[in-house]
């Protein structure tokens, strides 16, 4: 059995001991359900032997939470170019849609959420849309890259 079997197998265990394991903020936490008892002790001092993948684990399922929550907003690939966000997947973190040119669907496949920028549209609360994209534009046009994207994104 290898590591990340032993790990996967050790986070059931946890998780069936009423242990709730998340990645928060860059931290790994663990949270009890009412007191500690022994075997809860016993699975978190095993969990703290694999602390690099459990961390992986973690990181990669909250980032899949959150992409699932984010699910059709438009990002931006330094390699693959503009796409959407497809959702999430435990094992991957973030999936990606990506239009090639000349493709007849969107490709679609996992990216490091470390790799991609989400785009999201500030709406203000009750504010017309327009109102938003038209107070968002300046009297001169902005130039370059992100002054093109931040354009688009007040379009949509």
């Amino acid at each position: 059995m290898d590591r990340n079997e032993k790990l996967a197998g050790l986070i059931s265990r946890a998780e069936n001991l009423g242990l709730r394991l998340e990645f928060d903020s860059g931290l790994m936490r663990v949270t009890l359900s009412g007191p500690t008892n022994y075997r809860q002790e016993e699975v978190v001092k095993e969990l703290s032997k694999f602390l690099p993948e459990l961390r992986r684990c973690l990181e990669l399922r909250a980032i899949s939470a959150r992409a699932n929550a984010l699910v059709g907003q438009r990002l931006w690939s330094p390699e693959f170019g503009e796409g959407t966000v497809a959702g999430g997947d435990a094992s991957l973190g973030l999936t990606a849609s990506f239009q090639k040119e000349g493709a007849r669907r969107p490709q679609t496949i996992g990216v490091s959420g470390g790799e991609v920028l989400i785009l999201i549209l500030d709406k203000k609360p009750g504010a017309n849309p327009a109102q938003v994209a038209d107070e968002a534009k300046s009297d001169e046009p902005s130039k370059g890259f992100f002054g093109q994207l931040l354009r688009r994104v007040g379009e949509n």
